[in-house]
């Protein structure tokens, strides 16, 4: 565990147009909730927060960068984190079901003397804000698509300012998920925002920050990952060494490899022979003895997605092979409802998993987000194949059971997470009703 001493080195930075853009986060501690029973969320989310307000600072070690907190049980770590130009701590997200959303946010503002700041705080949810332990501002408000601002005052006392933001949401499906601090009252010039480190190698840890952000992926999309380009800008002013890995969402590693950065120059970051289809991304870092010995642990992340098909802008062979091409693919994806809907129809019923079907029923019945999308695949199941000798005999019972008690317009009873009124949703659900209705 990584503790603050006297000896924590600091990073230090500038103000950005008045905002802070340097912070350490802790988060999201996430928390199940009862959603909505009338269908009115917006009232749901701001009783929710109002059960859960409260003045109490939950993190009272002095943060640095990878220390290890423990919140209700799970232990979450701070990192380092830097904002765009859009001045946004960002942790949107997606969820399912209702889930009730805390995270923290950490710096220090050094000034040189002591003055009342005038500050703008901009949420989407409640916040909470506390200066050098002192809890001096709280906002309660909800504005899901539109981060809202709030203006309020604060002393800031000579030298260095600990200043801690815990930001709330109550998250279902999608859930914007920022906030922005700007300050102003004091010169620019005069405030430095520093960050407890856990390397001693700040300057290095800051010349990787500006330099790698110079770098960029020439495709989002590659096919088997046979080929992946890395750019770097004609502009870098550096040549340095570094490290690069292509890790999946797990951050299994599956190429690795050390070169020198050099402007104009590419790099082939692709495995020899292939990556499985999937999301990924190209993490860069220090060399080994840098980022472990000195424990220099910043990266850049740069997303794209590897296929398993290639793609064709005409169509090839006849429609029966595309057909049976299609399903094929779609039998390879284990844990998806419709690859187990793809192998019934190709009659691979001893490769059909009832536990992939069950946990669909299961998602229904919790009546999460996008039920539709599998309600509409269970129902197709139900007209195709549940007559067919070879169905699983366990499944017939719970499916006719979900479709008869699915919600299948907000107007009906119960609490639920689910979206209604996009256009996809709606003729969705709609299309379930119809089915559901000529079946039962």
């Amino acid at each position: 565990m990584t503790e603050r001493s006297e000896t924590t080195p600091y990073l230090e930075y500038e103000l950005q147009n008045g905002y802070i853009h340097n912070w350490l986060v802790l988060g999201p501690l996430e928390t199940p909730v009862q959603g909505a029973e009338d269908g009115d969320e917006h009232s749901r989310k701001v009783q929710i927060a109002q059960e859960k307000e409260n003045t109490i600072l939950a993190v009272q070690d002095p943060p640095v960068d990878r220390a290890t907190v423990t919140l209700e049980g799970t232990d979450f770590r701070w990192r380092y984190t830097r904002c765009l130009d859009d001045h946004f701590v960002d942790q949107s997200t997606f969820r399912h079901e209702w889930h009730y959303l805390q995270a923290w946010a950490y710096t220090i503002l050094a000034v040189i003397d002591a003055a009342d700041a005038e500050f703008i705080l901009t949420t989407n949810g409640p916040a909470d804000v506390w200066i050098n332990g002192t809890h001096v501002h709280r906002q309660a408000h909800f504005s899901h698509q539109t981060p809202q601002s709030t203006a309020f005052s604060a002393p800031l006392q000579e030298g260095a300012n600990d200043i801690i933001v815990r930001f709330e949401e109550v998250a279902a499906r999608e859930c914007p998920y920022v906030m922005a601090l700007h300050v102003t009252g004091v010169d620019a010039d005069d405030v430095v925002i520093k960050i407890p480190s856990s390397t001693e190698r700040t300057a290095r840890h800051l010349m990787f920050e500006g330099c790698f952000e110079q770098a960029y992926l020439e495709n989002l999309v590659y096919f088997k990952g046979r080929h992946v380009t890395l750019r770097w800008s004609d502009v870098l002013t550096n040549r340095f060494n570094y490290e690069y890995n292509v890790q999946d969402p797990v951050d299994r590693i599956h190429v690795t490899g050390q070169t020198i950065a050099t402007p104009g120059n590419a790099v082939d970051v692709g495995h020899d022979y292939r990556i499985w289809q999937g999301p990924f991304r190209v993490v860069l870092k220090a060399r080994g003895e840098e980022y472990y010995d000195s424990n220099l642990r910043y990266h850049w992340d740069l997303p794209f997605t590897i296929l398993d098909t290639e793609y064709s802008a005409e169509p090839y062979g006849t429609y029966a092979e595309r057909y049976t091409e299609a399903l094929t693919y779609a039998a390879t994806q284990e844990k998806d409802l419709y690859g187990q809907i793809a192998r019934m129809e190709l009659e691979k019923w001893n490769d059909v998993s009832s536990d992939v079907i069950q946990n669909a029923i299961e998602r229904i019945n919790r009546r999460g987000d996008c039920s539709d999308f599998d309600m509409v695949g269970l129902l197709g199941v139900i007209t195709r194949y549940m007559n067919k000798e070879e169905f699983p005999a366990e499944l017939k019972s719970p499916l006719i059971e979900t479709v008869i008690n699915f919600k299948y317009w907000f107007d009906e009873p119960g609490g639920d997470a689910m979206c209604y009124t996009t256009e996809n949703h709606s003729i969705l659900f709609h299309t379930c009703e119809i089915l559901a209705g000529q079946l039962f």
